[in-house]
């Protein structure tokens, strides 16, 4: 099976808000991930917040630990709607595959530094928390899908989730 993006915008320069926006609202297709994009050099010369740009450990999800850091970096962000990427689904890929405690780890650490970021630069909002809340809602369906309500992950989901209704 192959998928192409889907085009939410027409060719042009993004302002690193309309970026932020189309992430967290998943607006455009795959925002967070490393594929599909073009980065210029420059932007590899350092580490970012001292971290490594693909950490060696994390299994699922560690394009979105870098790639909305990359677009801090950068001068300018282009969006071209050409469909010039096609994802092969596999059957057996670690995307297809069943949720584990360590997939379900690595998505939730990459969801957290997401808002982290957001909120160190001042651009954190109810938008974004309300988009973390129903996305790691789906990762804590998918944990009782297999069964995994006893781990670590799904206790820390669900007490993110109990501190997101405070306030309310």
């Amino acid at each position: 099976m192959f998928y192409f993006y889907d085009a939410g915008y027409p060719t042009g320069e993004l302002t690193l808000d309309d970026y932020f926006r189309a992430r967290t609202l998943k607006k455009v297709a795959w925002y967070a991930t490393a594929w599909g994009k073009l980065y210029h050099r420059r932007l590899f010369n350092e580490k970012l917040y001292g971290a490594d740009y693909f950490p060696s450990d994390v299994i699922m999800g560690e394009d979105q630990l870098i790639t909305h850091r990359l677009c801090l970096r950068a001068n300018r962000i282009w969006y071209d709607q050409n469909a010039c990427y096609c994802w092969r689904i596999r059957e057996n890929s670690i995307t297809q595959a069943s949720m584990t405690v360590k997939k379900a780890s690595d998505y939730l650490e990459g969801e957290i530094q997401y808002l982290v970021d957001l909120m160190t630069i001042g651009k954190l909002n109810n938008t974004a928390v309300r988009a973390f809340q129903n996305n790691i809602n789906l990762v804590k369906s998918d944990l009782e899908g297999q069964g995994l309500q006893n781990s670590g992950v799904y206790h820390k989901i669900c007490q993110l989730l109990v501190l997101g209704t405070r306030g309310k």
